[in-house]
């Protein structure tokens, strides 16, 4: 998968052998519906936009992950048509250990019809819902995020915002004009 760019929030870059670390592993989706439209999850109480995913369990294969987590946030099964890129990313949480994160980018389609999403706590709590927007419109809610840090981290929205832009500037960049729906 093509390295698409990084993001680093809190602090200096950090080395894997100047400290404490964990990696967390994540999948997301460009997820388009029939009419073409790209779905943006509103964490309305965080202030942003984030596109559907989620991180993969132990154990999980990538492309299972990502259809686990579109299902859960949006209600919906997907199919896989491409692959966007990846982005790797830190957060100095000013705590003993550091965070990497590796997050890999699909375009999906949307099988089926839409139902009730099963959202996770953290995901309630933020008062999450999906919503669907042309390309345009998607990046320009994404640039207009201002993460309030209500329960996520203001840096982990940042590094959020940041990471959605790569990959829908990436979408634009080489998938528009050929899209797979």
């Amino acid at each position: 998968m093509k390295l698409l760019g990084e993001t680093h929030v809190g602090g200096e870059v950090a080395t894997f052998r100047t400290l404490k670390y964990h990696v967390k592993r994540a999948t997301r989706a460009i997820l388009l519906d029939g009419q073409g439209r790209i779905c943006l999850m509103h964490l309305k109480r965080e202030g942003h936009h984030m596109l559907p995913g989620g991180g993969i369990d132990e154990g999980e294969d990538i492309h299972s992950a990502l259809k686990r987590e579109v299902r859960e946030e949006v209600g919906c099964d997907c199919e896989i048509v491409g692959e966007v890129g990846l982005v790797l990313g830190s957060e100095n949480a000013e705590c003993e250990e550091h965070i990497f994160f590796v997050d890999y980018c699909f375009i999906a389609r949307v099988v089926g019809g839409i139902g009730a999403p099963k959202l996770e706590e953290d995901e309630a709590i933020s008062d999450t819902v999906a919503e669907w927007y042309d390309l345009d419109t998607a990046i320009r809610l994404i640039q207009a995020g201002e993460p309030t840090g209500f329960y996520v981290p203001i840096l982990r929205g940042q590094r959020t915002i940041a990471r959605e832009l790569i990959f829908l500037r990436e979408f634009a960049l080489n998938f528009r004009s050929n899209c797979l729906y």
